[in-house]
């Protein structure tokens, strides 16, 4: 309940906005069959089929030695199935199936239908016993729409090769290559990570992109990549066997008998994430020729452990204003014009990311940037990171001494730096600040941060400037999220996502986002959602892994208040209407076309009469592959809308099809594509016509498709094409900070949960290297943000913004807490948590309606001065510990946010402002930080007694026991000073001015003075996780016992640091929650 906390103190004043934030794992959600979708509601279902991604199931009742299998195998082997319950006999059903039957409970396909890993004379035993409905997850099942796709286009791909080859053994013209063919930007396999073996013919393979063709291409294709899914409960020696013996196996299916080294065809896997099997489920990587992948897709399908098949994704980087919007959630003119005339809130109320640490995985950074440069360690020195113990394809380097860089992560192969850029603006995006001695004016430079005293670990992706390509090691829970934990981060910054339509299936990479998550509870990953909103009328343009459950997506908002703000301003927009009406507009975004069709359709549009509005008709025939029906009285000075898909009739070149359109008068030519694949953002090839270029853009099928529709509609009213000039003129526009980037992803997911999660600025913003837009900008500004808001809990502002004021509370947010706190400001799940609420104690709940999609849900309620309001957070269905997998033991977290005018406290024992004793106001001349206690290696407490800090046995929790630490914001380091929680307010020093030497037994003196004899560096020792630091002067000595004793009440001094417990303390945070 949200109530007064003393007597005269009343509730709540204005409205206010609730948010419950549920914990839910990946294993729930889509591993082999639950990569399903289709069932929402909490209940237990009738029906007698299941839907899943791959198809509707028939179930029927189970039968004791009828074998529900289509194969002859041994009733004994284990395979697939589905099997649902009967509500009240789950709990009989899966022990009977896991005791007695030996099962393994994989994941849920719907709250009544698990996915089960068992001998058909089990589930034919168990399931009959209980009323099971069942049915086998037979092989086609397993194959996802997406792998589908890539099977069919491979092998038009193949046809294509094989005609390009005949044509140029027979000497005859080879067909038109300007024509985009099924390797291009745009097209399946674009988006499908793929290998080619070297020319020496040898079995070492090298990442490459599998659009690089240019003239007649008629070498090897690339092998394309498809992610397999693996049972986890195949044993771990089985396993090991597994990739030699498979693609054994898969070589012989396809007919593949030379080998390795002499079929550039040989199919190959890597097996790097065959080892997390936390959520039941273990992923192997194949590759194969595009001639192979329908049979070896089949073959592998039909494989007792495998239970889902997708394209292994490509993956591609999600490319001071923003501080202003986010810190204050607004934004007037003259702040626009001028952001540096005040000090932003957060950080004038000292919150600036001090002792936080973001991890960022990106394309790199440039360490000789000023943002990052630090003033004692040389970027020279930091340039040779070494290879990781039992992870030796990876090179890492720690720098706890740098004010910038932590720790600095990259693939074995790669080179060290950031070659484009993106990852640079990135990091500066999050933490970026100069470093000028003593000096706070990197407050005011445009190019900082969101959160300047933050730091980071850094992990560099692999980005090929050659063939443009960007790879991200898998999987993500070994290979990159672990290392910025590690090092100390519990926030992440990730601008990057799967690349093309594929990649907006919830899949193995954001499967992996949400374990890590799921399995530890402090950390969050801050997501791009991606910069596909040019894909007009598709039903989710979001990337994994910002499709997640766990992770924070963000999109792209603009970033000035008004179209003439600056001259970047966003604004132009190009609309289709019907008589200017409102009630069926469709954007238009003529990036997927020539270099400059932006500008090109902008002059055009702007030379008709009238000028900037012009109508749209549909070709005729709709091909466009012959002459057009009607001629220019039809056509002529219009734009003509083109149907490239295959069923239209013809096929023949583009150019064709342009010259056709330009015969009969068309102005511009839109291409309505074959299929809902992502639109190719990179510039096309031009089309001539007559000897003059085209002007064209493509439209995805959706949104053609919807022109088709209208056209039909509202005839003989023309469908028309404006072109705004400037917004404000235009019906449908909405211009401001509120607005979303038309580049910017958009949601729902395809499951139907809420993404993105929020918006931030994205939209021409400064960072230290460049101009930047779009969402990879808006991801890195709202983790700089996240990691100010943790600092805001450790320090305990929350929940007055003040770390003195009665009600102050320190602890340590998780991350769902921080995930729920910026929501609050802005398939199928397996457990479902309802949040309602009630006013005055009348009974009643509200909302009446469910929602068992989104794992964020959210109320807005309107309430007035002196109500009483009460929340209620119940588990409406709360089964994951059904399953047998690991990750099934952990419990379900959950976080509560409530945000707006209120007066009063959160009353529960859960938050840590209500449970806290009464505090007094604090006086004196420092204001230090949040409390914690040090503790020696040894076990040995650091207390305050009679003016020296000693090392005591007796750890109770008196006043002399807890220490305040707080930032140092100059020398060029991050440093802290600390004090102990006693009434002299007197910090820990160094007794000189001069040179620290060992043996000098530390003292304390008034916090008021200047000096670096005060300013000590905690650097975590090598032991990952342990929480234990060395605490080390100005000068490079290291805190440790008088003479190195070992005896109670020893006073602590300064030594030559050394790797022993004495030189080690635990500096554990005091949460007074």
């Amino acid at each position: 309940m949200l109530g007064p906390r003393g007597p005269g103190r009343r509730l709540l004043r204005g409205p206010a906005l609730a948010v419950a934030l549920l914990g839910a794992a990946a294993l729930l959600c889509t591993q082999g069959a639950a990569d399903a979708e289709g069932i929402t509601s909490g209940s237990i279902q009738p029906r007698n089929f299941v839907e899943l991604r791959s198809g509707r199931v028939g179930l029927r009742p189970a039968e004791d030695g009828v074998f529900p299998s289509s194969d002859a195998g041994s009733s004994a082997t284990p395979r697939l199935f589905l099997v649902r319950f009967r509500e009240g006999t789950v709990v009989a059903l899966r022990d009977d199936l896991v005791r007695l039957g030996g099962a393994q409970i994989l994941s849920f396909a719907d709250p009544s239908t698990v996915l089960v890993y068992a001998a058909p004379a089990a589930v034919a035993t168990y399931g009959s016993r209980h009323g099971a409905l069942v049915a086998e997850y037979d092989a086609n099942l397993k194959m996802s729409p997406e792998a589908v796709r890539v099977a069919e286009a491979a092998g038009q791909e193949m046809s294509r090769r094989r005609r390009r080859a005949a044509e140029v053994t027979s000497l005859e013209p080879a067909e038109e290559d300007s024509e985009e063919h099924l390797f291009s930007p745009g097209s399946p396999l674009h988006s499908v990570q793929g290998w080619r073996p070297n020319t020496a013919g040898s079995a070492s393979f090298r990442l490459r992109s599998l659009f690089t063709s240019a003239g007649p291409d008629v070498s090897p294709p690339p092998l394309l990549g498809t992610a397999v899914q693996i049972v986890a409960s195949v044993p771990h020696a089985t396993l090991q066997e597994l990739t030699s013996s498979m693609m054994s196996g898969l070589a012989t299916a396809l007919g593949r008998t030379e080998g390795a080294s002499k079929d550039p065809c040989w199919p190959h896997a890597r097996d790097e994430a065959l080892h997390d099997s936390g959520s039941g489920f273990r992923w192997l990587h194949v590759y194969m020729c595009p001639e192979d992948m329908e049979p070896g897709l089949a073959w592998l399908a039909a494989r007792h452990e495998v239970s889902w098949i997708k394209p292994l994704s490509r993956q591609e980087p999600h490319n001071a204003v923003a501080g202003w919007i986010i810190q204050s959630g607004g934004l007037t003119r003259d702040l626009n014009l001028n952001t540096t005339s005040r000090m932003r809130p957060y950080w004038q109320a000292g919150v600036m990311g001090n002792r936080e640490i973001v991890g960022v995985t990106d394309t790199g950074v440039d360490l000789k940037l000023c943002t990052f440069y630090d003033d004692v360690i040389k970027p020279y020195i930091m340039v040779s990171p070494l290879v990781v113990p039992n992870a030796t394809d990876l090179k890492s380097i720690r720098f706890p001494d740098h004010r910038k860089i932590v720790q600095y992560t990259m693939p074995a192969t790669a080179t060290f730096g950031d070659s484009v850029g993106h990852g640079t603006a990135s990091a500066a995006s999050v933490a970026g600040s100069t470093s000028l001695l003593g000096d706070a004016a990197f407050r005011n430079e445009l190019s900082t941060g969101a959160a300047p005293m933050a730091r980071l670990s850094v992990f560099q992706t692999v980005w090929n400037s050659g063939n443009l390509t960007y790879s991200v090691p898998t999987p993500p829970t070994q290979k990159i999220l672990p290392f910025h934990t590690s090092a100390g981060a519990r926030i992440g910054s990730d601008s990057w996502g799967n690349a093309g339509l594929a990649g907006t299936a919830y899949d193995d990479t954001a499967s992996a986002y949400d374990a890590f998550a799921w399995r530890d509870p402090g950390w969050l990953s801050v997501v791009a959602a991606g910069n596909q909103g040019i894909n007009v009328n598709l039903r989710s343009t979001v990337s994994s892994p910002a499709n997640a459950k766990n992770t924070l997506a963000v999109g792209s908002s603009l970033a000035q208040v008004a179209p003439d703000i600056n001259s970047y301003a966003v604004r132009e927009q190009f609309v289709f209407l019907v008589n200017r009406s409102t009630a069926v507009p469709s954007p238009f975004h003529p990036y997927s076309g020539p270099t400059g069709a932006f500008a090109q359709w902008a002059t055009r549009l702007s030379t008709l009469v009238p000028a900037r509005v012009v109508d749209v008709v549909p070709a005729n025939p709709v091909h466009a592959c012959t002459a057009l029906v009607g001629g220019n009285a039809t056509f002529s000075g219009k734009v003509v809308l083109v149907n490239l898909a295959a069923s239209a009739g013809a096929t023949c070149t583009n150019t064709v099809r342009a010259t056709n359109v330009a015969a009969v008068g068309g102005v511009a030519i839109l291409f309505m594509r074959d299929s809902d694949e992502l639109l190719p953002v990179s510039p096309q090839a031009p089309i001539a016509a007559f000897g003059k270029n085209t002007v064209f853009a493509f439209i995805t099928q959706s949104q053609g498709q919807k022109l088709l529709n209208d056209t039909a509609t509202f005839a003989p009213t023309p469908v028309q094409l404006y072109y705004f000039n400037d917004t404000r003129t235009s019906p449908v526009s909405q211009f401001g900070i509120n607005a979303i980037a038309d580049t910017s992803s958009y949601g729902p997911t395809a499951d139907g949960r809420i993404k993105p999660d929020l918006v931030a600025p994205g939209t021409t913003c400064l960072t230290s290297t460049s101009e930047r837009s779009g969402t990879s900008v808006s991801a890195a500004a709202a983790a700089g943000h996240l990691a100010m808001m943790r600092q805001y809990f450790r320090d305990g502002y929350y929940p007055e913004g003040s770390i003195n004021g009665p009600s102050s509370a320190n602890f340590t947010p998780s991350g769902m807490l921080l995930k729920a706190v910026a929501v609050a400001a802005s398939t199928q799940l397996v457990n479902d948590l309802d949040l309602k609420y009630e006013l005055n104690g009348n009974g009643t709940r509200f909302p009446v309606a469910k929602d068992s999609v989104n794992n964020v849900e959210r109320l807005r309620i309107s309430v007035k001065a002196g109500d009483t309001i009460t929340f209620h957070i119940t588990g409406a269905r709360v089964t994951h510990s059904t399953l047998t997998v690991p990750d099934a033991q952990l419990p379900q977290r959950w976080a509560f946010v409530v945000v707006g005018q209120i007066r009063g406290i959160l009353e529960t024992t859960l938050n840590p402002s209500f449970v806290i004793p009464p505090k007094f106001q604090a006086s004196g001349p420092v204001a230090l930080g949040p409390p914690f206690m040090m503790q020696l290696g040894d076990g040995r407490c650091g207390r305050s007694i009679n003016g020296s800090l000693t090392a005591s046995t007796n750890c109770y929790l008196g006043a002399d026991a807890i220490f305040r630490l707080t930032e140092m914001t100059s020398y060029g380091v991050q440093t802290t000073r600390i004090a102990p929680n006693t009434v002299d307010g007197n910090c820990i020093a160094v007794p000189t001015n001069g040179t620290h030497t060992s043996g000098m037994v530390l003292q304390q003196w008034a916090c008021n003075t200047p000096g670096k004899d005060y300013a000590f560096l905690l650097e975590p020792t090598d032991t990952l996780g342990s929480g234990l630091f060395y605490i080390k002067s100005s000068q490079g000595k290291c805190w440790t016992t008088e003479n190195g004793a070992l005896t109670a009440g020893t006073r602590i001094a300064l030594g030559d640091c050394a790797v022993q417990p004495l030189y080690q303390f635990r500096v554990t945070e005091y949460s007074s929650g």
